[in-house]
């Protein structure tokens, strides 16, 4: 549902009324359908917080795990002005962003693997590096894929084509055969090394 105070101009870039927002991945999810995956523009006539403009976009702030106004990170205090460009980002994955976000001290991030059929010798060299990682005990492809996006898994394969069937965003291609080298890749693709 649309919040009552937005506005998209086609053109307010000229505007000093307007703060420019784009919020990424599945944070535009429940915004209007022409302002997803692209800039849009928010009436705000006065310094507003950071907390006060997620408010009025009907944002939790537990879905917005990094925030950048004018391209530099910010805190749910800090204010935003007509004519900024404020950046929204959801629960980083892929990326440990500890030392950039200014929302809270500990980034939403939290890594759960399912490492796919024959990919068990993995699971077991990654819950021995500490992580959360189970085997899919021979479970359909379609229930790991339920599972994968129901229950937050990062799923673990080695088939291209499961991601792209079941439209998996949760999900990692490993690119070698041998699982040391399988646990390497995945260390360094979620920047867990």
């Amino acid at each position: 549902m649309q919040p009552k105070i937005l506005s998209f101009p086609q053109d307010c870039t000229n505007s000093t009324s307007f703060v420019r927002v784009r919020c990424y991945q599945e944070l535009g999810d429940r915004l209007p359908p022409s302002c997803r995956g692209r800039c849009f523009s928010v009436r705000l006539p006065s310094e507003r917080t950071l907390a006060a403009l997620l408010d009025l976009l009907e944002l939790s702030r537990e879905e917005v795990d990094l925030a950048l106004i004018n391209s530099r990170t910010a805190a749910l205090s800090d204010l935003v002005r007509p004519g900024d460009r404020v950046s929204l980002y959801p629960v980083f994955e892929s990326l440990d962003i500890t030392s950039v976000t200014g929302l809270r001290s500990v980034p939403l991030r939290r890594l759960s693997f399912l490492a796919d059929n024959g990919l068990e010798e993995l699971a077991v060299l990654l819950r021995e590096a500490g992580l959360d990682a189970l085997e899919c005990g021979g479970l359909a492809r379609s229930e790991l894929a339920r599972r994968s996006r129901e229950e937050g898994y990062v799923l673990l394969t080695l088939d291209h084509d499961m991601i792209l069937k079941y439209n998996l965003e949760k999900a990692c291609v490993l690119y070698t055969s041998d699982p040391r080298s399988q646990c390497r890749e995945v260390l360094r693709r979620f920047d867990l090394e």
